[in-house]
């Protein structure tokens, strides 16, 4: 049995037109998977980019807040030894000026026990 020329035609012609529907679905999914991937492709890059500048941030931020700190306990080190010093300096001339007063003042005791000993009963000044 043939197939009359005519029909024939609306065949080759249906065909055609499903051909270029097919040929246009396949290259719009493949334009997509390109994008699709091409986007993809840049997010991660973009991700890593600010990960890594996340992490340099926060590196330097850290190193910053360590050098602050050892600077500030190296301040107050140094202020605690400054104000101990001052402390025991004043504390040894408190204590000297105790020493030379009890020195001074056994030595009137000794005077005055001595005059009387010697049989003068004029009393030194206890000034």
């Amino acid at each position: 049995m043939a197939v009359p020329i005519c029909l024939q035609m609306l065949y080759v012609k249906y065909f055609k037109k499903l051909l270029k529907k097919a040929t246009r679905i396949w290259q719009n999914s493949e334009q997509r998977s390109k994008t699709i991937w091409q986007d993809s492709e840049q997010r991660s890059k973009t991700i890593w980019q600010n990960s890594e500048q996340r992490s340099k941030t926060i590196w330097q931020n850290s190193e910053q807040r360590s050098k602050t700190i050892w600077q500030d306990s190296e301040q107050r080190s140094k202020t605690i030894w400054q104000n101990s010093e001052q402390r025991s300096k004043t504390i040894l001339e408190q204590l000297t000026k105790i020493c030379r007063r009890n020195l001074l003042s056994r030595k009137r005791k000794s005077l005055v026990w001595s005059s009387v000993k010697s049989g003068d009963c004029v009393r030194p000044s206890l000034n």
